[in-house]
């Protein structure tokens, strides 16, 4: 229930349930701030993925959703024309706000979203993922540097992200410059042809916390 987030680079092990929550009106801020900058209704959407890793999982029907942004395949691509002149938030009820998506890899079952041209699918690839914990550290012990040697993909930049549609913002880092996603979950710096995922390289057994 939620609209206008980038994600770029992150290992996904369970299911996105992606809904609009026309119900009410949910306030924003202003840039790095606390200050209200307005209220919206979420139609759903402006949502962008680029460059994930998107893990199958057992269906055991508890929760919604489905594994991969197969999710969003009722979700378009471009704004759907609008049946009306009024402009006011209730006018485009129904009308969910476009995605963007490329990079991305899905193994084990998982689907792409059905306007992603450049997804890279691996239906029979089965991952090994498992969380431990020792001595009040958490570690995830996984065989994913097999899988990741092989999907690579393009860069991400700050300005392929764009703009958030309703607060009219580019992507930033904490101090206001441009988001920089040249590195990645351990500081390894990506090259020209990044690793799908958080990591260029993957360990065995990655020490969470």
């Amino acid at each position: 229930m939620s609209q206008g987030t980038a994600c770029v680079h992150n290992l996904f092990g369970g299911k996105i349930h992606a809904v609009p929550d026309t119900n009410r009106f949910t306030l924003y801020h202003l840039p790095h701030s606390t200050q209200v900058g307005g209220v919206m209704l979420i139609y759903g959407g402006d949502d962008r993925f680029f460059n994930n890793l998107f893990l199958g999982r057992e269906d055991d029907g508890r929760l919604c959703g489905s594994c991969g942004t197969g999710a969003y395949n009722s979700y378009s691509a471009e704004f759907p024309a609008r049946k009306t002149g009024d402009d006011t938030p209730a006018a485009d009820l129904g009308r969910t706000l476009p995605v963007t998506m490329g990079g991305n890899a899905y193994l084990n079952g998982a689907k792409p979203w059905a306007h992603e041209s450049n997804a890279q699918v691996l239906p029979d690839a089965s991952p090994a993922l498992r969380l431990a914990e020792e001595n009040g550290h958490f570690w995830l012990e996984n065989n994913l540097e097999r899988y990741s040697i092989t999907l690579q993909t393009s860069p991400v930049t700050a300005g392929a992200l764009g703009r958030a549609f309703q607060p009219d913002q580019p992507f930033g880092d904490r101090n206001g410059a441009p988001v920089q996603l040249d590195r990645d979950l351990l500081g390894e710096a990506r090259g020209a042809l990044p690793r799908v995922g958080p990591l260029e390289h993957w360990p065995a057994r990655l020490k969470l916390i």
